[in-house]
């Protein structure tokens, strides 16, 4: 009867628990791949709602700077006929007026009626989405 010869310790191969370990370690490492592109990929949907909430903030002010009638002493303005790209997602709205004071270097106040308004005024637009984010942008306006 022919034995097999016992293999040396060079000739193993891996046992059981080596095997069961090294299975746990690669686990561990996919879950935590996993975790990070879930993270990376809600991350970048807040980035991107965050970005067009900004642009849209901008562009409402710009559109107060450029194409809303200069009012002396406004409290505020209105943004009819702003283009909004989803106007149930989101609102605008001009949330602060102040006029200068006409000193060096430049004071804004409060507008209120009767003011002394000297022809610049910085106004604060406000865009905010529904159940989300808001952004504010201030711009100088001028009187034409």
């Amino acid at each position: 009867m022919d034995v097999a010869p016992v293999p040396t310790a060079h000739e193993r191969g891996f046992g059981l628990i080596e095997v069961l370990i090294t299975i746990a370690i690669v686990s561990i490492a996919f879950v935590a791949l996993l975790s990070a592109m879930g993270t990376m990929i809600v991350a970048g949907a807040q980035h991107r709602e965050l970005t067009r909430t900004e642009a849209l903030a901008r562009n409402a002010a710009e559109y107060v700077k450029s194409s809303v009638i200069y009012t002396d002493c406004a409290m505020s303005y209105t943004l009819t006929g702003l283009p909004i790209a989803d106007p149930s997602q989101y609102t605008a709205a001009v949330t602060s007026v102040k006029v200068w004071n006409g000193a060096d270097p430049a004071v804004f106040t409060p507008s209120v009626p009767g003011c002394s308004d000297t022809g610049v005024q910085q106004v604060t637009v406000t865009v905010a989405r529904t159940g989300g984010v808001s952004q504010a942008v201030t711009v100088v306006k001028r009187e034409a």
